[in-house]
């Protein structure tokens, strides 16, 4: 993973760096401060949540830190960058500090110049990498070789024609001097217009677009799947919210905003997720929330049933509507139980859970509408057995996982159990041994 994190911090710019600046990154000079976080929706829980944040800090335009945490349903993992520079403001070092989680090790990066230009690179206990350059000063050539001398990456740079308009072409070797794999990319004005790429198995090309200010707008794979990119700035023309969009697979979507510190103590942009942002881009979310708000103005008489009902259609296909033929489809979780063959649906519209029984059963009738059992509780969280009396934790259109809870008898009545969900919130399921298998049962508050 280091690694990684190293080659997506060096290729952000076109070829080895001797600066870091907040131009290389498409912001003005007199940003002290940049705070990101992306978000991406996840469908368990059915919200944006935040994925990765990145926080950098500029002395003067000159990257001096930076922050990258991931986060995932088990914690976070968080990484620093420190940067130091040499007089002439050429960049000395650049070390790189875990702070938490397995988000790789100490590294250190080490450059080394001759006549003004970069020489070597050397990441400490890993690799260097040596820099060429021809009778104008353009780089001509990088060869990056492991700690005992062998070769594992020769990248050559030619048809120039203008400082920041070139080829490249770059040849990865494995330990038997086999190539394993070959890139070529062309550039223009610093950015790559097309970049075709081949391993032992396979061989693709992308090409991408900007925008006037060299902001990434669009990108092409040669299967025809592609992203898009849209944009919002602020008054000084820096990015503060980002729209990177897979047309082809939605639910890869994913949305940045950005919060802005400039030398004088204003801000702009915020890094709280906006949805307006969101729906305005995203057409699958658009629509979703649209049903969502006209299907909570609907006002429903009781039933003892519930007011929603569900139709099987082939394979796994099926249709949520109400009393009142509104489609529900898109706005409810289908999931089945982990016993027998029952379903349990998550309505957004009102955060409600019904119960289908035995719907995925090759005996449950297709094309015919169905009432749906609607359960309640009044913790929002629901419980169920099997025949081994394994207990099984749903909440919000999902099964939660045990590993988090600790059952135990209750020492106040022994037909009960006391389930704790490991930050002291005691829970009571009642008369265990009574109910019936794989039907949802209420999770009270002790």
């Amino acid at each position: 993973m280091m690694k990684n994190i190293i080659v997506f911090l060096f290729s952000v710019c076109c070829f080895a760096q001797q600066q870091f600046r907040t131009s290389d990154f498409g912001y003005s000079d007199d940003v002290v401060k940049v705070e990101e976080c992306l978000y991406k929706f996840h469908p368990d829980e059915r919200v944006f949540k935040v994925q990765n944040s990145y926080t950098t800090a500029f002395e003067k335009s000159y990257f001096k830190k930076q922050k990258i945490a991931s986060f995932f349903d088990e914690g976070s993992s968080v990484g620093e960058y420190h940067y130091t520079y040499n007089k002439d403001k050429t960049i000395a070092a650049i070390v790189y500090k875990p702070v938490n989680g397995s988000f790789g090790k100490l590294t250190e990066i080490h450059f080394q110049y001759e006549k003004g230009k970069l020489k070597r690179m050397v990441i400490a206990g890993i690799s260097n990498t040596d820099y060429e350059y021809d009778a104008k000063g353009n780089l001509r050539k990088e060869t990056e070789k492991d700690l005992y001398g062998n070769v594992t990456e020769i990248a050559d740079y030619f048809k120039y024609t203008a400082p920041k308009t070139y080829e490249k072409t770059k040849i990865s070797y494995d330990a038997n001097k086999k190539v394993t794999f070959t890139t070529k990319e062309t550039f223009v004005n610093g950015k790559v217009v097309l970049k075709t790429a081949q391993s032992e198995t396979l061989t693709w090309k992308n090409t991408f677009e900007y925008d006037s200010y060299g902001n990434l707008i669009h990108q092409l794979y040669d299967d025809a799947s592609e992203l898009r990119y849209h944009y919002e700035f602020d008054a000084k023309n820096n990015r503060i919210k980002i729209a990177k969009l897979s047309p082809s697979q939605p639910e890869d979507h994913s949305f940045t905003f950005v919060k802005i510190t400039y030398a004088d103590g204003t801000i702009s942009g915020d890094t709280a997720v906006d949805y307006d942002f969101i729906k305005k881009h995203d057409k699958v979310f658009r629509e979703r929330d649209s049903l969502l708000q006209h299907h909570r103005k609907v006002t429903y008489s009781g039933n003892s049933k519930g007011y929603l009902q569900l139709l099987k259609g082939e394979n796994s296909d099926f249709e949520v509507q109400d009393t009142y033929d509104n489609d529900f489809t898109k706005v409810v979780k289908l999931l089945p139980s982990p016993v027998d063959y029952h379903a349990i649906v998550f309505c957004e519209v009102d955060n409600s859970t019904h119960f289908a029984k035995e719907f995925f059963a090759d005996t449950f009738e297709r094309h015919r509408w169905f009432d749906l059992e609607q359960v309640s509780s009044p913790t929002g969280m629901f419980w169920m057995k099997n025949e081994k009396n394994k207990i099984f934790i749903y909440k919000s259109g999902q099964f939660l996982s045990t590993a988090n809870f600790s059952v135990k008898p209750d020492a106040s009545d022994e037909k009960d159990l006391l389930l704790n969900d490991g930050i002291n919130n005691p829970y009571l399921l009642k008369a265990v041994d009574e109910v019936e298998v794989g039907k949802l049962y209420p999770i009270y508050k002790k």
